[in-house]
């Protein structure tokens, strides 16, 4: 797997994990009572991407793995969304970073319980 983001050679487990990650939290703006709905829908389309890639690939995907690098990239973007400023709020206002915050802190939450 390519991930030309990132510019680098890791684990698949890695690049995986960033797009389970913001394909199952979509940062798109929704009334309240669609959310569930939205949600449920991403983190089924998330899961048949995981499955997809484990039946094509000829590697296997380490579960373990996988769920430490989604909780290392949620908090790598809790690090940058955290990096406030008048000047950078400003500048990126709408950025998907911020909208995935309240998921990604619950994500950081449960993994240290």
């Amino acid at each position: 797997m390519l991930d030309w983001t990132n510019g680098q050679i890791a684990q698949p487990e890695f690049d995986l994990a960033f797009t389970h990650l913001l394909v199952s939290n979509p940062p798109i703006p929704a009334p309240k009572s669609l959310r569930p709905i939205l949600h449920a829908a991403a983190r089924k389309m998330a899961d048949r991407f995981l499955k997809t890639y484990r039946a094509l690939s000829p590697h296997g995907i380490d579960s373990e793995r996988l769920g430490w690098f989604r909780t290392m990239h949620a908090c790598r973007i809790l690090l940058i969304s955290g990096w406030r400023s008048e000047a950078a709020l400003e500048t990126h206002r709408g950025h998907p970073w911020f909208a995935l915050e309240p998921k990604l802190r619950e994500l950081t939450h449960r993994s240290h319980l």
